[in-house]
């Protein structure tokens, strides 16, 4: 609390002035270099700077730097909406990695359709990974609603390669592809490119009369015999019954297990078409409530559950099938689980013992590549009924119920780094105890929605706040998922009955809206559910969900039906 004071007294311990512009500052070395890279060079490794008292500073802006020797002495983020590109140069140029990592964070929580490829092309300008990733996500994820001629003019032949790449391009259909590939190539006059282009465009997926046209009209094919060849042999592939795999589509998927049913559904949301999918539903496991899962890129990984507490389950993405895997070492239910570096975890949650209740205190690690489990320790609190949640190398477990009671519940905030094998209670605490709430994160911010309507942020550097206030029944076994600077809220079942609807909470507006678009498309059965936005291979989109009503006046089976595409 009083390195801050420093900033402004004048008298103690400055070693050197800093002349940035016309401006002049007095700063402390040690403070400078303690988190600048840049200074910690320039006062160590023997350059004339590491003894002068006086030292220039060019290509940074007077302003930008007062706000950063503010950030280094107090700590306090000092990025909003008017500096952030600006302060974000500076920080790269001096090197002051936690302001840049700040700066990165709030840009990224910034982009929309308007702005994704400016601030791809400006982090990829600074070298800035985290931001760059970011925005090029985006720009991959919403390419049906990024204005084309800009994308066409932004980027060089490099950029256009790595995008007719990107298995997740989401896009209506092929042709769409194709059509942005030659426009680009006329918009930057590069026709020499095509041919080397259109090898990454699924030819096989356009209509055979697009392409036949493209042989006949389009002046750059007509003039490049490679380019001709390419559509050709398309062209011939497709006679013969063969195609390519389409790209994937961004979906929201949902697990949806009960007691009432003996088996475990999936549903898939098409968020292009407003359409539920099944996909493939384990009819081995048993339903039942109290399961825990948790997600990669590819997989869903299922454990636990009052029917099979033992049990643990595989959901493959991209194979669109089920997979049981060895059983946990200590049977379970109501846990929290996470997946860190190949390897998923459960912890606490309640037990299987036939003379009393019991709460489960152990952590299990399953190592994918090995198949096993091993227990790697204890719960500092033993809890049940947690949200939880994973930010890289720690997954955070947020109150909970400590007892056989009803109403024993707690506000603390438990973290289990897997790296260093420890488990430990955070010095803050949620606003209010919590029990069966359910969490989801974007990058190092965690929303945590509890089934009294609130919803509490929490982020590592901030005490943990309440964001939104929806009034209503008190629901359980509903799910939550991020997506493009959205939560969204789905399902719930409280005393009054079960809800279908889904809704989403803006984090830009803090406003709540039902989205009746994407009402749940399952049968109302006490339902827990568990949801992740995922991408999957269009193949698998067959099987539609319909509503009773819908597979009356269509005469086919309840529930859902056999499409074509």
């Amino acid at each position: 609390m009083e390195v801050p004071k420093l900033l402004n007294d004048h008298r103690v311990c400055l070693d050197v002035t800093i002349r940035v512009g016309r401006k002049m500052f007095s700063c402390h070395k040690i403070l400078l270099a303690a988190m600048s890279s840049y200074f910690q060079v320039m006062f160590t490794s023997g350059m004339k700077e590491e003894s002068d008292d006086e030292i220039i500073i060019k290509g940074i802006q007077p302003e930008m730097f007062s706000v950063i020797l503010g950030y280094i002495y107090t700590g306090k983020n000092p990025v909003n909406t008017s500096n952030a590109q600006d302060l974000l140069s500076a920080a790269v140029y001096l090197q002051v990695e936690s302001l840049q990592k700040l700066c990165e964070e709030f840009l990224a929580m910034q982009i929309d359709t308007n702005n994704c490829v400016d601030i791809w092309t400006f982090a990829a300008a600074y070298n800035c990974p985290f931001l760059s990733n970011e925005a090029w996500k985006y720009v991959v994820e919403n390419f049906n609603t990024i204005n084309c001629l800009k994308l066409q003019k932004s980027f060089n032949l490099t950029d256009i390669k790595k995008l007719l790449k990107e298995e997740n391009l989401n896009v209506n259909d092929e042709k769409q592809v194709l059509q942005f590939t030659l426009g680009w190539v006329l918009n930057n006059n590069q026709p020499e490119s095509l041919g080397q282009l259109l090898i990454d465009v699924r030819l096989t997926l356009v209509e055979k009369s697009f392409l036949e046209e493209i042989l006949k009209s389009h002046k750059v094919v007509k003039s490049d015999k490679e380019c001709q060849k390419l559509i050709q042999n398309a062209i011939d592939t497709m006679k013969s019954g063969s195609t390519c795999n389409p790209r994937k589509e961004k979906v929201f998927i949902v697990l949806k297990r009960s007691s009432k049913l003996s088996s475990v559904e999936i549903g898939c949301c098409s968020l292009s078409q407003k359409k539920w999918y099944m996909l493939e539903p384990n009819t081995v496991c048993e339903g039942g409530t109290g399961f825990a899962a948790c997600a990669t890129e590819d997989s869903i990984f299922m454990s636990g559950g009052t029917s099979v507490p033992y049990s643990f389950y595989k959901f493959s993405v991209s194979e669109n099938k089920w997979t049981r895997l060895p059983d946990m070492k200590t049977g379970r239910h109501s846990h929290a689980t996470g997946y860190v570096d190949q390897a998923v975890y459960v912890l606490g949650g309640t037990g299987v013992s036939s003379e009393a209740f019991m709460v489960v205190q152990s952590i299990e690690k399953y190592d994918i590549k090995q198949a096993c489990w091993k227990t790697v320790l204890n719960m500092e609190i033993p809890t049940y009924d947690s949200a939880f949640a994973t930010i890289k190398s720690r997954i955070y477990i947020f109150g909970g119920s400590i007892g056989s009671l009803a109403g024993v519940y707690i506000k603390d905030i438990q973290c289990y780094d897997t790296i260093s094998n420890t488990c430990t209670k955070l010095y803050h605490n949620l606003p209010f105890t919590l029990s069966l709430g359910t969490a989801c994160c974007s990058n190092r911010d965690i929303y945590i929605t509890c089934p009294n309507g609130k919803m509490i942020h929490y982020n590592e550097d901030s005490v943990p706040s309440v964001i939104n206030e929806t009034k209503g029944s008190q629901l359980m076994g509903f799910a939550t998922l991020y997506h493009e600077h959205a939560i969204y809220i789905m399902g719930g079942y409280s005393m009054i009955g079960e809800t279908d609807a889904v809704h989403k909470f803006d984090l830009s507006s803090r406003k709540q809206v039902q989205i009746s678009q994407l009402k749940l498309p399952f049968k109302k059965m006490t339902n827990e559910l568990f949801a992740i936005p995922m991408h999957i291979s269009r193949k698998f989109l067959t099987k539609e969900y319909m509503t009773a009503e819908e597979s009356k006046r269509k005469n086919v089976s309840p529930r859902w039906a056999n499409v074509r595409h």
